[in-house]
């Protein structure tokens, strides 16, 4: 899914249903400040996504209020993804969009 395994791909959906491909961690969207002994160092680039993308973008503010230099959406969430025939992301403007391929932000 992505390519790029530096990047850590979280679920933020606030009850699971399930895992993107390549996914590292599921941390509700609501709990990401109680888990931040989970998450890596605040440079590192971090991929949230939902179900749809509401809870993704919580999160994703969230993060950016507490450092985190480096948080992308995938925009749309899981359903979008699976909409797209999950065929890989490209970030583009702070955010994944599904049917395309990877790419880290710096090379959008």
């Amino acid at each position: 899914m992505v390519e790029d395994k530096d990047s850590l791909l979280v679920n933020v959906h606030s009850s699971y249903d399930g895992n993107l491909p390549d996914t590292d961690l599921s941390i509700p969207y609501d709990a990401v400040a109680e888990n931040l002994d989970r998450l890596p160092d605040k440079n590192r680039a971090i991929v949230v996504y939902c179900g749809s993308g509401p809870m993704s973008t919580s999160a994703e503010k969230e993060l950016a209020s507490l450092g985190y230099a480096n948080v992308m959406e995938l925009d749309g969430g899981m359903r979008a993804w699976t909409a797209a025939g999950q065929t890989g992301s490209r970030v583009r403007k702070g955010r994944i969009w599904p049917g395309q391929m990877w790419c880290c932000p710096c090379k959008v």
